[in-house]
């Protein structure tokens, strides 16, 4: 009969039952990340925000996103200009967008986000989207701010 040899941790530690994580993320993390962006959402059906309103998108849009590129989202959250004080690009919640953005979010586009993004590309044109990390997912191209319109003093 031969005996069995006892198993041995390393440094003859015990394990104490619990787990430990060793890699932390840091959920802000993302704020000193450049931009990426997606077009997988992009609602090309709506007849009001779709890129295809855009005369010249490579003029317009893909220049200042490729502009924002060489920018973090800490950098790209903080710009301001514009004839009112406050921040260029942010998130707005859901209840402040006009009742159409609200319903076709929902009904037509299934997402239950809280909050959008809009990032300001000029004066009154905007492009809203989901920020998921770094990740920007367009959905609108909005040239008239009507999807969150601001009240005139």
């Amino acid at each position: 009969m031969t005996k069995k040899k006892q198993k041995r941790t390393k440094n003859n530690i015990v394990p104490s039952g619990t787990k430990e994580t060793t890699y932390n993320v840091d959920p802000e993390s993302y704020i000193k990340k450049t931009p990426v962006w997606n077009f997988n959402k992009l609602d090309f059906e709506h007849s009001k925000w779709c890129p295809q309103r855009c005369d010249n998108f490579i003029e317009v849009v893909i220049k200042k996103l490729k502009h924002y590129e060489g920018m973090t989202w800490q950098e790209i959250d903080a710009a301001a200009g514009g004839k009112r004080r406050g921040t260029n690009n942010h998130l707005i919640p859901i209840d402040k967008l006009c009742k159409e953005a609200r319903d076709r979010l929902l009904e037509v586009l299934k997402i239950y986000d809280d909050e959008i993004y809009s990032l300001r590309l000029d004066g009154t044109t905007r492009l809203f989207g989901i920020r998921n990390d770094r990740v920007f997912n367009m959905i609108w191209y909005d040239p008239d701010h009507e999807i969150c319109p601001t009240k005139k003093k």
